[in-house]
């Protein structure tokens, strides 16, 4: 995991190179990598000799910054929206993936189900579609779960007026 975030941040700052011409690169935004790119900056700093700052702040404050040229590179949760002025040429480059919240609603079962990271994995890959999937009954004490079909849906809600980016919540 780390050789790919150091491979992203090098290859990120490939192009951010190319426009900020520093030593110290400066970035803000998503507060849910934060910690993932601290882990990331020494390793980054050792295998380049460039010294990166991350202050977070949250993804909108991170675009807000990159527009206005505060900064030479941003993390968002969210890209930019059509209406919104963006700052020129923008790279997007994912780093990390991580849900906030899956729910599942299987009727007429009463018991919690466990979804490991490989069978979530598969739902979202679509080779993962039904509640009987093998990987399913083996993440569980579960004998028998009806063969039935889910499919995923995704709700997303603002979370204020200020932040502006969105809250998503994948439902089985």
């Amino acid at each position: 995991m780390k050789k790919f975030a150091l491979t992203s941040l090098i290859l990120a700052s490939f192009f951010i190179a190319q426009t900020a011409h520093a030593d110290t690169i400066n970035g803000s935004g998503s507060t849910f990598v934060k910690n993932f790119i601290e882990q990331c900056i020494p390793d980054y700093a050792k295998a380049t000799g460039n010294t990166v700052n991350y202050a977070g702040g949250g993804s909108g404050a991170g675009r807000n910054a990159l527009t206005l040229g505060t900064v030479d590179f941003a993390i968002s949760d969210t890209p930019y929206g059509t209406s919104e002025a963006k700052p020129g040429t923008i790279y997007y480059i994912p780093l990390i993936a991580g849900p906030i919240a899956i729910t599942y609603r299987l009727d007429g079962y009463k018991g919690s189900i466990q979804l490991s990271k490989e069978v979530l994995a598969g739902i979202f890959a679509g080779q993962i579609t039904n509640w009987n999937n093998k990987l399913i009954i083996r993440d569980n004490t579960i004998t028998t779960i009806k063969n039935k079909k889910f499919t995923v849906s995704k709700q997303e809600r603002r979370q204020d007026k200020i932040r502006k980016d969105m809250q998503s919540t994948y439902t089985l």
